[in-house]
This record gives structure tokens, sequence and C-alpha cells, in this order.
């Protein structure tokens, strides 16, 4: 015998296919959270922030540590003060750079040469003399 079911489609105004979509993600959200893995975590946020969920992408990136990630998204999302809070709890070197970066942009130079001197990155073009050893 062959079995055919149909289904009834949601009563919601979602496509079948995009309930399921939501599913799916949920299922995996919760796949992520149980495992707990930093690397999960980041790819979840970059899935999330593909998909313009910032909120989510901005957890997901709070839970691997990828505190630049967040900056970014924060700058992204023009919540200034939150980026700023962050790169300075963090103290972690590209969070820095990538506010010094936004901050210089923005005119705001007494506070992007703060943040620049938080991130110890120092781009320089290479001395003569380190050029003729290469």
């Amino acid at each position: 015998f062959f079995f055919l079911m149909i289904r009834r489609p949601p009563r919601s105004t979602q496509s079948r296919s995009s309930a399921a979509s939501d599913v799916y993600k949920r299922q995996l959200k919760d796949f992520i959270r149980a495992k707990k893995e930093k690397a999960l975590y980041k790819w979840w946020g970059q899935f999330c922030e593909s998909e313009q969920q910032y909120e989510d992408a901005i957890e997901a990136y709070r839970n691997a540590e990828d505190w630049a990630s967040v900056v970014r998204i924060f700058i992204y999302v023009e919540t200034i003060a939150r980026a700023q809070q962050v790169a300075t709890e963090s103290n972690e070197p590209l969070a820095c750079y990538y506010l010094a970066k936004h901050l210089e942009l923005k005119g705001d130079i007494r506070n992007a040469i703060q943040f620049y001197a938080r991130s110890c990155l120092l781009y320089t073009s290479p001395s003569p003399r380190d050029r003729q050893k290469s």
C-alpha cells in the first residue's frame, strides 16, 4: 500500500516552506546552544547577520567571545555607545580598531586616538632595509 498524507497549510500567512525553514532554524539554534562550542556560535552569528537578524547575531558572537564582530554590528546599527562599552570591557585589539576607524571617519578624533592606542595595531610600511631582506 502507498500512503499519502495530505497536510493542511499552517494557519499563519507564512508559506509552508517558510514555516518549515523557521522550524529548522529553531532546531539548529537549540543544537548550537546545547553544544556550547565557540566555532558553532561564530558560524551561527555569521548566519544570523546574513539574515539581518542582528540581535541574534550579537548574542551568538557574545557566546563565541568574538568581540570584534559584536562591535562591528553595533557600529553598523549605529549604537556607538554599546560598541564603545564592548570594546572597552573586552579590550580586544580588533574591536578597538574597528571602533577607532569609525570614530575617525565620524570626526571624533580624540576618542579615535584612544581606541587606536588600545588596539595596538600599528600599520606601517616596511623600511627600505626590511624590503631588501625579502
